[in-house]
């Protein structure tokens, strides 16, 4: 008796004949490598199993890209930029992916007080710099401090400063 041809010419099935039924089986060949971030597949030119890696991209510089190697879903976790700094403000840039990270404005436009931010807190502080001696000193000088902390010039200064003017044009 002659043994039935049951090659399909498929190289991702395994051809057999059943020996109770003379009929021809055609298995798919199994390409599991057990990582859910692989799509597995036969070669149907070569027959051999492939595994490509799922890939993974929102296209957001932003996010950090993963495949979850328990459920094989993506992930799109936000990139985190934090420099530990409560003076400034973290952030990242949606065209480079890069982190910036910007300065804390603490100033309060006012000239008696020296400006400065907390790194620890990020509360602003404004440390008195026109009381006392740094007050007396800039009195001595000849220059006085109006309500609001600016300095004045006495009207003799100003007068010698105009005059040196018109002695120079």
């Amino acid at each position: 008796m002659m043994k039935k041809d049951c090659d399909d010419y498929d190289p991702c099935t395994e051809d057999s004949c059943d020996t109770y039924t003379g009929e021809c089986k055609y298995d798919q060949k199994v390409c599991d490598d057990d990582d859910p971030c692989t799509d597995d597949c036969c070669d149907t030119h070569s027959g051999e199993c492939k595994y490509d890696t799922i890939v993974c991209d929102d296209y957001d510089p932003c996010t950090e890209d993963s495949c979850d190697s328990l459920s094989g879903e993506c992930k799109y976790d936000q990139k985190v930029c934090d420099d530990y700094n409560a003076c400034t403000e973290d952030r990242c840039d949606p065209h480079s992916g890069e982190c910036k990270y910007d300065e804390k404005v603490c100033d309060d436009y006012n000239t008696c007080t020296e400006d400065s931010c907390d790194p620890y807190s990020g509360e602003c502080k404004h440390t008195d710099v026109c009381s006392n001696d740094y007050y007396k000193r800039n009195i001595d000088e000849g220059m006085t401090v109006s309500d609001n902390g600016s300095y004045i010039m006495p009207y003799s200064l100003l007068f010698l400063f105009i005059c040196l003017i018109f002695i120079y044009l």
